[in-house]
């Protein structure tokens, strides 16, 4: 699982918030870098926060023009490779990614509209991605609010999809705004991020059964 990439249709997912704890337990784990292929650089912003505040961080690079030769040449030198997409399939840089990973990861928010659209982006991630057979693509619910009537209905709506969803729900936890705002990832949140730590790492866990 050398090469992840993160991608969506839509901002508001948690996408990069995701991308960055995910590095953080890769790296835990092996050489590790985040290539920022948004064009917004929100995970740039967040490594110089972390810079800034003396923080021990995960690389963090900006993609190269060509990303799909950047994720080989990455890949290479280092155990773990994530690339955090423009929220939107069909940009260029989305394209160039999911052509060359091994895993594309799409956070969905557990809504009626975004389930909705969810066989739709994951038709687009398929079409995209078709040139690499080996590519897998999972859904992962993010922003997951636990004991409402949406939460119970999750579960029966994502059976129905064509792509399968992880088993892990990432819940809506305000540490997680926190520590982007902090320039951390929830591991350097202490006695504030042991829950959402758990839960990353069961995320992780499930990945690398894949």
């Amino acid at each position: 699982m050398p090469v992840v990439t993160l991608v969506s249709n839509k901002g508001g997912t948690g996408k990069t918030t995701l991308a960055t704890n995910l590095a953080a337990a890769l790296g835990r784990r092996g050489n590790t870098v985040l290539v920022d292929a948004d064009p917004q650089r929100s995970a740039l912003h967040w490594s110089n926060v972390a810079r800034a505040n003396g923080e021990d961080f995960v690389e963090v690079l900006a993609a190269g023009a060509d990303i799909a030769r950047h994720g080989r040449r990455l890949r290479a030198s280092h155990d773990f490779v994530l690339i955090d997409c423009p929220p939107a399939i069909d940009a260029p840089q989305s394209r160039a990614a999911l052509a060359a990973c091994d895993l594309a990861l799409v956070p969905v928010l557990p809504s009626p509209v975004d389930l909705w659209a969810t066989s739709h982006i994951a038709a687009a991630v398929r079409r995209t991605a078709r040139g690499t057979a080996s590519v897998k693509i999972r859904l992962i619910v993010n922003q997951l609010e636990p004991r409402t009537t949406l939460s119970r209905v999750v579960g029966g709506a994502l059976a129905e999809l064509e792509v399968p969803a992880l088993e892990t729900r990432i819940r809506r936890r305000s540490v997680y705004r926190n520590c982007m705002l902090e320039g951390r990832t929830v591991y350097g949140m202490g006695a504030r991020g042991r829950s959402a730590v758990a839960e990353i790492e069961q995320l992780l866990t499930e990945i690398f059964s894949l």
